[in-house]
């Protein structure tokens, strides 16, 4: 084999190593844990991005309603008998929960707590 051929055989097999999208020096275990979507309030979630902003629109909601965002954020901390005895800050971890809290906090602005 003369050195011509030698040395377009290493150029195509470095070239295919690390000049496409796919480091392949990863282990498998490395690759599943990348390959994993992800889902919730992860970052890069498709949800992320509505959670975020309802989860601030709920919690300007709990501002206006209790007067402070001190008394806020304890309420959001604090088991409400609305919710079953869960946290609300637990409930707005999906976007059915957050329909749940958003509701209490409106019952609570009329006056209708049961």
């Amino acid at each position: 084999m003369n050195s011509r051929k030698r040395k377009r055989i290493v150029g195509q097999l470095f070239h295919s190593r690390f000049h496409h999208s796919r480091f392949l020096w990863r282990s498998s275990e490395e690759q599943a844990w990348l390959d994993i979507a992800p889902v919730g309030r992860e970052f890069g979630s498709p949800d992320y991005d509505r959670l975020m902003h309802l989860d601030c629109k709920v919690r300007a909601l709990a501002v206006e309603e209790l007067g402070s965002i001190a008394a806020a954020e304890q309420w959001l901390m604090t088991p409400a008998m609305g919710l079953g005895q869960r946290r609300p800050v637990d409930l707005m971890q999906t976007i059915d929960g957050i329909a749940q809290v958003t509701q209490l906090l409106l019952r609570m602005r009329y006056g209708v707590y049961a």
